[in-house]
């Protein structure tokens, strides 16, 4: 089975484990509470679900995630520094390649790829952490080229290589491009699934994203 997420006021969420659970049954399988987890309690609703008899490990809307991604904008300088862990852990294998190798397994691999889905699922334009990450791809690009890079030559490395770059992206310029792209392809669908009263509501992440997005391309945006 796969991971499945329910959401709700406590009562309902309760309501919907145990039609979960008693279903699971009638099919021989069990819910493992000790692997279930549940984000956003205060005190009343922390008692519904004991008396409920839900043991369920609770998590800080900090550090949940779904699907990979943090569900809470508190998440994503956490959620970023562990894809910069991961980048700083093969920084000492990279050196014992050739300069090429090197470049190949950053460029596609290591530095933006290992990002790009975080940057499409959260708004990591308001994080600052994304501007370390950019500065470990450069030290490690110098460290394996074994050439001194300055500010102006990591904006010419981030072009395409048709343009005289090397094609290896700013994760802090790119953010806010990334998230609206996102935001665009998955509108259709939200269409189709969310309630009028959701799709009403304003979203502030939109309208910063946008903001952000025209400060860095200093450009208008683009119509739809």
């Amino acid at each position: 089975m796969d991971d499945v997420g329910i959401g709700g006021d406590v009562q309902s969420v309760v309501e919907d484990i145990q039609l979960v659970e008693f279903e699971a049954t009638r099919l021989g399988l069990r819910l493992n509470h000790s692997k279930c987890e549940i984000v956003g309690l205060d005190i009343s609703s922390r008692v519904t679900l004991t008396r409920a008899g839900l043991c369920f490990q609770e998590c800080l809307p900090s550090s949940a995630t779904l699907l990979g991604t943090p569900i809470h904008v508190d998440g994503i300088d956490r959620a970023i520094r562990d894809r910069l862990a991961s980048l700083e852990l093969a920084v000492p294998r990279l050196k014992k390649l050739s300069s090429h190798e090197a470049l190949f397994l950053l460029r596609n691999s290591l530095a933006m790829p290992k990002l790009q889905y975080l940057l499409r699922t959260a708004p990591c334009f308001l994080s600052t952490v994304t501007s370390e990450f950019d500065d470990v791809v450069a030290r490690t690009l110098s460290t394996c080229l074994n050439v001194q890079i300055s500010q102006d030559s990591r904006l010419q490395l981030s072009l395409p290589v048709r343009w005289g770059g090397l094609g290896i992206r700013s994760a802090s310029f790119v953010a806010s491009s990334a998230f609206l792209s996102s935001l665009s392809a998955s509108n259709p669908l939200l269409l189709q699934h969310l309630p009028s009263e959701i799709l009403s509501l304003p979203d502030s992440l939109h309208a910063d994203a946008l903001v952000h997005w025209r400060a860095d391309m200093q450009v208008a945006p683009p119509c739809g």
